[in-house]
């Protein structure tokens, strides 16, 4: 005989086989419902799923949010949906989601998105460490902005041109719009504030102007303490260290950069730890 009779072994063989088939047609099945399931759900829903879920579990709602609003052709909406995608891809992708974000943005014709997408762009060439392209990009945003009366924004373009001009080496411009900002975020956001009297007390130092890196890295410690907001404090105790090594007081630039070393670490701030 060519095949032999299933024993009671081969049944049991098969039937476990089959359910093994059946689970795994199952749960695709369910997969597509869901993909199905999240086309129909509304625009909030998903945001807040993305906001409440961890990484791994937001991208998902992410990619249902950019799929539905492509889909939808609904432009401002496609533009928050690459946001999230591009903060949550590889930072190897985040260009190609600006670029794409960019692209969405011109389409709705609103001077506020294309401004916060160019700034968005911007972001993303400051942290690849291509100022040049970053301010071309944070003016571009800035063209976009002023047009509007959301001050805010208009104020969040000027630091961002402002950190790329310390950069870039051009600190009497960016001490002029950092003191705009400060002045601005002094009653909107306490860390914007104190972030802007940082800034302003670097680009004394790098001016020479030691005096007046020490008066402002004193107001940022006031500020700090009369806001109950102790987030910059290592930075301003850091840059005063960094200010008296520039004054040749040594003895007084080691205490502070010793006592400011364990907040970096802790932070994992390599850049400050290596100063």
């Amino acid at each position: 005989m060519l095949f032999k009779p299933h024993n009671s072994y081969s049944n049991k063989v098969f039937v476990i086989f089959f359910i093994i088939i059946g689970h795994h047609i199952g749960a695709q099945e369910k997969k597509q419902e869901t993909s199905i399931d999240l086309a129909k759900k509304e625009y909030t829903y998903l945001s807040e799923r993305v906001k409440n879920l961890d990484s791994i579990q937001s991208k998902i709602y992410a990619q249902a949010w950019l799929v539905k609003s492509k889909s939808d052709s609904n432009y401002g909406q496609l533009v928050q949906a690459y946001k999230v995608m591009l903060y949550r891809s590889d930072k190897k992708l985040w260009l190609h989601y600006a670029d794409s974000m960019l692209v969405a943005a011109k389409k709705t014709s609103d001077d506020i998105i294309i401004g916060a997408a160019y700034m968005t762009k911007a972001t993303v060439f400051y942290g690849r460490k291509e100022n040049k392209k970053a301010l071309d990009n944070f003016i571009l945003a800035d063209e976009y902005i002023a047009k509007t009366n959301d001050n805010y924004s208009i104020h969040k373009v000027k630091y961002g041109i402002a950190q790329t001009k310390y950069y870039l080496g051009f600190y009497d411009e960016a001490i002029s719009l950092f003191k705009e900002c400060s002045e601005y975020f002094k009653e909107e956001n306490d860390r914007a504030y104190l972030n802007s009297l940082h800034y302003i007390g670097l680009c004394y130092n790098r001016l020479g102007k030691y005096d007046l890196c020490t008066a402002t890295n004193h107001l940022g410690l006031e500020e700090g303490l009369r806001l109950e907001n102790s987030e910059m404090t290592a930075y301003f105790i850091h840059s005063e260290g960094v200010n008296q090594f520039g004054k040749q007081n040594y003895k007084e630039a080691v205490n502070k950069l010793t006592n400011t070393l364990q907040d970096f670490i802790q932070n994992k701030d390599f850049a400050n730890e290596t100063i």
